[in-house]
């Protein structure tokens, strides 16, 4: 029986626009496009460090304005402290958890995100407010997909990997938690979700 749904936020409960503002900030589509990909690739400081908490908000720009000596470094600059107000809810998501909770589950969040968090909860996602936990990649410098995250969050949120189903859009990350026991399913709209959570039983 699932007792616990763990959900990731970026990409489940909201939209990430960077591009959007990199495009108001510069003027330029294709540089916001370029600067957007390699922001979250495998070799971007931001996915590296200030995901994983291994640098701070300056930091985590000083080192993108290594990497992109085109962006202008006041364009960076208002791209660090802007970017979290651009990560919009889906509306279909805002009341998920309170049915949830009515359905008798409880509601936790595993997510890669960097030390703003509890800023970004509190000014720009309500929908998140009521959640019965969370673990946050820059509090113990891990990230998905990495298998430790997912025992630690286990043994952190007091959940039992079997009764837990985690919701992610990243492929790789459901993976990995499946690979350890999880009930895991892979994210693609809450049109989706809902029917997959009706299909097991846990929302009507």
């Amino acid at each position: 029986m699932i007792k616990n749904i763990l959900f990731d936020c970026g990409g489940v409960f909201v939209d990430i626009q960077y591009e959007a503002l990199m495009r108001k900030i510069t003027g330029d589509p294709e540089l916001a496009a370029r600067f957007t990909e390699m922001l979250f690739s495998d070799v971007s400081p931001w996915t590296q460090l200030y995901d994983k908490g291994d640098c701070d908000t300056e930091g985590c720009r000083a080192l993108l304005q290594k990497q992109h000596p085109e962006i202008r470094p006041e364009h960076l600059r208002q791209f660090m402290e802007e970017w979290i107000a651009w990560l919009p809810t889906f509306p279909e998501m805002e009341t998920i958890i309170p049915e949830l909770h009515a359905a008798g589950r409880r509601c936790f969040l595993l997510s890669n995100f960097p030390h703003r968090f509890d800023e970004f909860r509190r000014r720009y996602c309500p929908a998140l407010q009521d959640l019965d936990g969370a673990v946050i990649s820059y509090q113990i410098h891990l990230l998905k997909p990495d298998p430790r995250i997912f025992t630690y969050t286990a043994g952190h949120l007091g959940i039992e990997p079997a009764e837990t189903l985690f919701i992610d859009d990243s492929s790789e990350n459901v993976d990995s938690a499946r690979s350890l026991g999880f009930q895991a399913w892979h994210y693609t709209s809450a049109v989706a979700l809902r029917a997959e959570l009706a299909r097991l039983g846990v929302l009507p």
